[in-house]
Order: C-alpha cells, then sequence, then structure tokens
C-alpha cells in the first residue's frame, strides 16, 4: 500500500487541526460533566430545601392534622407529598410518569429514577406529630370529609409517623444538556474547520521564510555559484540561525573548493615539471645511444626527476590520507636530542653544500612520545628549509660544523656574519619546546599566513635554487604538529631570518 506523502504545512496543518479537536472535546466533555453534576447538586439541594420548608408546613391544631402548602411556592416540576406511616397517601399526588408508585422510604436520601429520557430525584423526611389536646373514640374520620379544606381529623395515635416525599422530575434540564450537545456535535465539523484554515494560514507564513530561504539556495545550486549567500532581514529566530549556518557552510564550501582548485592546479604545475624533464632526457639519450656518456647523464637526470617527483606523491598521499582521518600514528616514547642530532647530521652535506652553519642547544636526553618518523620529517622539513632559503651570498668561505649539544657557549658567542641554521630544546614539567632558527631571506609579513598553504611559495622564483620543494614542506609541518596536539608559530622579517616555535604536550 502505498503511504500518502504530505508536505511540512499539511503534516503541521493536520496536526494543530487534530490538536484542536482534542482539546475542544475534552473541554467539551468536561463540561458536559460538570454541568450534569452541578445540576444533580442543585436539584438536590433544592428538593432537600423544599421537603424541609414543606416539612414544616404541615402540623396539629385542636386535634385537627392541618396541610398549609402551597404549591405555588414550589417550582412547576417538584411534587409535594404527605404520607402516613403506613403508606398511606394524605397529600400531593405522584407525578404523571413516575416509574414506581410503591418506592419505599429512605429518610435524609436522595433517590434517583430514570425512565427513557426523564430522571427523577425522591427525597423523603420522617416526621412525628403528637396530638397532646384531641382524642376521642371517634376518631376514624374519612380523610375525604376534609380533602377541600385542607385539614384532616386526627384519626392516629399518640406520636403517629408521617413522611414528607418531594418528587423532582429533570426533563427540562435533561433537554437543556441534550440540546447542548447536538449544538457541539454542529458546531464542532465548523471549528474543525476553521481550525484547519486558520492553522495553515498560520503554518503558511510562518514557513515563508523557509521558501525564501529554499528559492535563493535553489538559484545557488543552479547557477554553481558559491560566492552568494543567503539574504535574511527577519528577527533572529531559528530561521535566522538556520541561514547564518547555511552561509557558513557555502563559505566554508567556496573556500574548499577554491583550495582543491589551487590544489589541482598547483599539483598539476609541480609533476609538469619533472614530467618534462624526464621526458627531454629520454629523447637526449635516444639520440646518444652511442654515447653512454651522454646516456648515462640523461639517466641520472631522469633518477632525479623520478625521486623528486616520488617524494611529491608521497607527500600527497600523506596529507590526502591526514585529511581523511585514516592514518594511525606509530607513538612510541623515545630520545627526541638523539633524533635531532641524527637529522642534523645528515643534512650535513645540503649544508656544507649552501655554506651554512648547523648548530644544537638541547638536553642531553628529552623524552617524547610520538610518532619518531613523522617526528623526524618534521625536523627535517624546518632544518633543510632553513638551509634551502639562507643567503649564502652573505658570507663566504664558511665552515660548517654541528656544535656539540653541551657546547652553549659556542652557539652564543657564534660568529654572527655566516649563515646559520639553530636547533634548540627546552623541557618543563609539561611541554617541550622546540625552536629552529635561521638568518636567511627571511618572509615578508603579507606571506607568513599563507606559508602554511599547501603548494604556497612566496617566490616562485625560488624554484631555481634547484632545492627541489615543491611547497608541501611547511603544510606537513604544520599538520605533524597538529596530530601530537601541539602549535607552531613563525617570527620572522625579511632578510634577517625567521624562528620557527613549536610547543608539544609531554606526556608523563
Amino acid at each position: 500500500m502505498r503511504r500518502l506523502k504530505f508536505s511540512i504545512k499539511m503534516k503541521v496543518t493536520l496536526w494543530f487541526t487534530f490538536f484542536n479537536v482534542v482539546i475542544v472535546g475534552i473541554i467539551l466533555v468536561l463540561l458536559i460533566q460538570g454541568s450534569q453534576s452541578n445540576l444533580q447538586g442543585e436539584y438536590e439541594k433544592r428538593l432537600i430545601k423544599s421537603v424541609e420548608k414543606a416539612a414544616k408546613e404541615v402540623e396539629y391544631d385542636d386535634g385537627i392534622l392541618e396541610i398549609d402548602i402551597d404549591e405555588s411556592d414550589y417550582p412547576n416540576n417538584m411534587s409535594i407529598l404527605v404520607y402516613r406511616g403506613d403508606g398511606q397517601l394524605l397529600y400531593g399526588h405522584l407525578p404523571s410518569g413516575f416509574p414506581n408508585k410503591d418506592l419505599p422510604f429512605k429518610d435524609d436520601e436522595v433517590q434517583q429514577l430514570q425512565k427513557g429520557d426523564r430522571e427523577w430525584y425522591v427525597y423523603d423526611e420522617d416526621t412525628y406529630k403528637s396530638n397532646d389536646l384531641y382524642e376521642d373514640d371517634d376518631m376514624y374520620s374519612n380523610y375525604e370529609n376534609y380533602e377541600d379544606k385542607g385539614t384532616y381529623n386526627d384519626a392516629y395515635e399518640y406520636n403517629e409517623e408521617f413522611w414528607i416525599r418531594g418528587i423532582l422530575s429533570t426533563d427540562s434540564s435533561t433537554i437543556a444538556i441534550s440540546s447542548i450537545v447536538s449544538t457541539a456535535f454542529i458546531l464542532l465539523p465548523v471549528l474543525v474547520l476553521l481550525a484547519a484554515v486558520g492553522g495553515y494560514l498560520v503554518t503558511k507564513r510562518a514557513f515563508r521564510p523557509i521558501d525564501n530561504l529554499n528559492r535563493e539556495i535553489t538559484s545557488i545550486d543552479s547557477g554553481n555559484d558559491l560566492c552568494k549567500r543567503v539574504p535574511y532581514k527577519g528577527a533572529k529566530d531559528e530561521i535566522y540561525t538556520l541561514t547564518q549556518s547555511f552561509n557558513g557552510m557555502i563559505g566554508r564550501l567556496e573556500e574548499a573548493f577554491s583550495r582543491e582548485r589551487q590544489f589541482t592546479s598547483d599539483a598539476s604545475h609541480e609533476l609538469r615539471t619533472p614530467i618534462a624533464v624526464i621526458k627531454a632526457a629520454c629523447e637526449y639519450g635516444l639520440m646518444h645511444k652511442g654515447n653512454p656518456l651522454e646516456m648515462q647523464s640523461a639517466l641520472e637526470s631522469i633518477l632525479r626527476q623520478s625521486q623528486n617527483m616520488s617524494s611529491l606523491v608521497n607527500q600527497l598521499l600523506t596529507l590526502a590520507r591526514a585529511d581523511k582521518g585514516t592514518i594511525e600514528l606509530s607513538k612510541e616514547y623515545f630520545n627526541l636530542s638523539e633524533m635531532v642530532e641524527i637529522v642534523l647530521e645528515s643534512l650535513e652535506e645540503q649544508a656544507e653544500e649552501k655554506q651554512v652553519k648547523l648548530y644544537m642547544d638541547m638536553p642531553e636526553e628529552t623524552s617524547f612520545y610520538g610518532d619518531q618518523t613523522l617526528m623526524m620529517r618534521l625536523f627535517i622539513n624546518l632544518v633543510s628549509n632553513g638551509i634551502v632559503y639562507s643567503d649564502s651570498n652573505k658570507y663566504k668561505n664558511m665552515r660548517v660544523d654541528v656544535a656539540d649539544r653541551s657546547d652553549a657557549d659556542s652557539i652564543q658567542n657564534a660568529n654572527h656574519k655566516e649563515s646559520y641554521v639553530k636547533v634548540f630544546l627546552e623541557e618543563s614539567d609539561h611541554q617541550i619546546i622546540c625552536i629552529v632558527q635561521d638568518n636567511g631571506i627571511g618572509i615578508a609579513k603579507a606571506h607568513q599566513n599563507k606559508i602554511w598553504n599547501r603548494f604556497y611559495q612566496v617566490d616562485p622564483s625560488r624554484s631555481k635554487l634547484k632545492s627541489g620543494s615543491s611547497g608541501l614542506g611547511l603544510a606537513m609541518v604544520k599538520w605533524i604538529v597538529e596530530i601530537h596536539g601541539g602549535m607552531i608559530t613563525l617570527e620572522s622579517e625579511e632578510g634577517k631570518g625567521s624562528t620557527f616555535r613549536i610547543v608539544l604536550p609531554k606526556v608523563r
């Protein structure tokens, strides 16, 4: 069976109408029940008062039982009857349709009888009338002899028992309540219709900003223009929050797509150069098949470019996995000081070629919990970055030396008229501070926030330095620091060098 699909407006309208009908129905039921209860209480109260009043109007006078009941003082739907103790009716008459003429007497208790749509309330009061003044042997006169006068000869013994009975018919109240119920059921569909129409109009007005938002989103989607934003001029309500969230999402998507386009462009550019070199080297080698030296030169060029491409692809894969969160760190405790020393020793040859001197100042042992391979890559990238972008033209004939870690004076008293890269490690109870400092060409302030972007290069002409840099090194550094829960900052001045400061949490 196919399920009906309703819009949110229709669903809200239906629920609104349903709850209105339920509430009206509950109120109507409570109103009828309350009315019935109140009417019943009012009927019983009125009946009891009337019977008590009638009891006072029945008395002896000179041995004669006098019933001075004025029926005009009582409601039309009420009958007052006077009975002898043995059940003989002395005054009044039963109302027409009364269902039980032999209803037993119950003192001070209201009885209810029902027949069809009519209901009767019956209340009895037991009373004694004494005759102290008049007694004779000829007491048993007929009750009919005095019917027209409303007086009755005392035909009873001393302290004779009488019953005053009141009967109240509720024909009119039942009809009134039935009329109310009938009217309510007639008006209920009208109320349901009004509730549905009113609910739909209110819902439509409330959802108008949503419709506007949907049109704007459709416009953005159809135009493929992520520069657009959804305008909203209403109050700061839920729709405002939704609009702001959507605009924020669009902004992030725009930025992500922009980075992706830039990334694709930069990656294509970085790969195009080594591919072109490899192609040219292959063509050159084929042209000199008979010359082993030329063939060897071409193969060496192909190997270098292949290594550059492999490094670039590996870094791209690492960053892609990092973005997806699929990289599992191989964390362990290791001596960070020893690892930094190994890194500096591995870069001695590169530093010598650039006439850069390497210094280090750190404790004998710095225990750190992290991924040793990634941390090694971090320091290789930072130190090699300082070496590559040193200003070697400033200083000539400088000797390369890795200073002893305990020889702090050699760092403090270093000849500043030389290119250098210095590495410092400081350890405290809760963190490890790593500083990599150089006195190279520096970075202008306008570029300092952008150097962490992938493939970003302050000056593309630096590629002429033949460093093989692809612009991914500092992006990789920032990711490694952050994945270890640390932070990295840069202080640099153009022409004076750069200082990278890394703060890493120390895990106990």
